[in-house]
């Protein structure tokens, strides 16, 4: 099922973004100076995932673990 008909899995891509575009800026943070365009979506999912920094901490483990386990239910269907 896509990730745009399925909420859970629509919320694990958005917090998948927020979380790669902020460790992106802090590693590389040249990548993501550009405000406007294209790189633009990415600055801002960046700056919203620096501001939120405690409450995406603290989502990482958890949507790892939600991610993992969709992926693993999605391959056992496929088998079955």
């Amino acid at each position: 099922m896509s990730a745009l008909f399925n909420f859970h899995a629509f919320l694990s891509v958005v917090l998948l973004v927020i979380c790669t575009c902020t460790y992106i800026k802090m590693q590389f943070p040249a990548i993501l100076e550009q405000r406007t365009g294209f790189r633009g979506f990415f600055w801002k999912a960046a700056r919203i995932g620096s501001l939120m920094a405690d409450p995406t901490r603290d989502m990482k483990p958890k949507l790892v673990c939600a991610v993992c386990n969709d992926t693993l239910s999605l391959y056992i269907r496929e088998k079955i």
